[in-house]
This record gives structure tokens, C-alpha cells and sequence, in this order.
């Protein structure tokens, strides 16, 4: 039976990192680590020396999960920020914890947050109460993989925590139904990079829905809405429900 954990240990915003051996997964554990963990420990760094901390949140964020594209490992009482930066090459430091204590996903992202869960509980029935709350994790998807969609309806249909999607790839890739309860949950966030788009994008989410006729989509400006609009068309299309006639309905994305 593992260790229960400290009281003070309860009361964190835990992490998910998917893509954390990338560049930009690495460079999030390194700004992770340096100004908001709470151990706030860099070998490197001066200003973190003796337990100081540059930004004192009340629910500071600890890093319980990574993931690569063959493995992942899951520490609900937080990644050590020695082990994340256990050397200046944090690419290499999180290649050989994956190596030494990951397990195989094998494309099945959906058994991180079955895991995630499975411990939550199993710890809460050991007693001395859950390390942290479900609601309190959040899962950053810095990937572009089909793959990870199936996490996201994971995550948003059997658990109350939420999804941070880096890529709008991966949203464009769901289907009408999934983009839709994806929107609904509010726990997946989408914040297309030109403003103006953010209407756009809800336009053609309700337009099936609706009783106006989409005749023609000109242009568009903003890469994020151009990802959704090619999602919601080719499933628009693979169903039937667009007609490519210039007299009638035309999406041109």
C-alpha cells in the first residue's frame, strides 16, 4: 500500500502534460518548475534557492503526469521538480523518467486519466483524504495527434476535470456532436488567436441548428477557425448535409 500523503500536499492545481518531451513541453515544465511549483527548486537558478517561491499562489500548480507518444507516468503527489530538472537538458530528463517508470500507452491516451481517476479514488478509500481533487486537474494537450480526441471525450464525459487544447488541429478533427459537448462541458476552452473568429466559429457550430442559410464562407483570417471550419465541413460533408452547388449552400474554407 503506497504512502499516504501530507495534509499540505492537498491543496494543488495538477498538471497533465501531453507532448511533454517536445519543445514546447519541455520549455512548460521548465516555467512550471521555475515560478509556480512548490517546491521551487532549480539546480540552476539562484533565486529559487531555500524553498523560495517567485509566485505565491494560494493553489499552486504541480505537474502529476506526462506523456510522450509511446508512454506516460502519472504521480498524484507531484513530479519532483529535482527529477524534472535533474539536469539543464530537460528534454532528456523527461525521456529517461518515461523510459525508467512509464508504461505504454500504446495510442490509448484514455488510460492516463483512467489512472488519474483510479488513484484519486483508491486513495480516498485508504483514508487520509485525496491528494487532489478531480475537478482540479487539467490536462494540456500540446500535441496536434488525431489521437488525443479520444482523451478529450475521456476527460469531458467521465470525469470533472478539463482540457487545455494548444493545437486546433485536434478540434478540428472531432465531430459536430463531440465539438458540441465539448463547448457545452465548458471545461474545454477555445480562444481563436484573431478575436473576430470567436463568433465565426460559433455561427458555424449552430448552424445546423438554425434557420438561417449559410450561402457562402469567403475567407478566413485566423488559422484556429480555419482548422474548426475544416472539421465541421468534412463531417458536414461525409453526412450529407452540404450541398457544393453555388445556387445553394457552399462552404469554402
Amino acid at each position: 500500500m503506497a504512502e499516504r500523503l501530507q495534509t499540505e500536499d492537498f491543496d494543488y492545481q495538477g498538471m497533465v502534460i501531453l507532448g511533454a518531451s517536445g519543445n514546447i513541453g519541455t520549455r512548460l515544465i521548465e516555467r512550471v518548475t521555475e515560478s509556480d511549483y512548490p517546491e521551487g527548486e532549480h539546480i540552476n537558478n539562484p533565486d529559487l534557492a531555500n524553498g523560495k517561491n517567485p509566485i505565491n499562489h494560494q493553489h499552486p500548480t504541480k505537474i502529476i503526469a506526462i506523456a510522450d507518444s509511446t508512454h506516460y507516468y502519472v504521480a498524484l503527489e507531484g513530479i519532483s521538480a529535482e527529477v524534472l530538472r535533474a539536469s539543464e537538458n530537460t528534454r532528456v530528463n523527461v525521456k529517461n523518467l518515461l523510459a525508467e517508470k512509464g508504461t505504454p500507452h500504446n495510442g490509448d491516451l484514455t488510460a492516463i486519466s483512467k489512472e488519474i481517476t483510479f488513484k484519486i479514488n483508491a486513495t480516498n478509500e485508504w483514508g487520509g483524504g485525496v491528494p487532489i481533487k478531480e475537478a482540479h486537474v487539467g490536462y494540456v494537450d500540446l500535441t496536434d495527434s488525431r489521437e488525443t480526441r479520444i482523451l478529450y471525450n475521456e476527460v469531458v464525459n467521465n470525469t470533472k476535470s478539463a482540457v487545455v487544447a494548444v493545437s486546433k488541429k485536434v478540434l478540428g478533427y472531432a465531430t459536430k456532436a463531440e465539438f458540441d459537448a465539448y463547448q457545452q462541458s465548458g471545461r474545454v476552452e477555445l480562444l481563436p488567436t484573431v478575436g473576430a473568429g470567436m463568433d465565426a466559429i460559433a455561427h458555424l457550430a449552430s448552424y445546423p441548428e438554425s434557420r438561417e442559410s449559410l450561402l457562402q464562407v469567403d475567407a478566413m483570417v485566423s488559422g484556429t477557425n480555419l482548422a474548426i471550419c475544416k472539421g465541421l465541413e468534412s463531417e458536414a460533408y461525409q453526412k450529407g448535409q452540404v450541398d457544393y452547388r453555388l445556387s445553394e449552400k457552399k462552404i469554402t474554407c
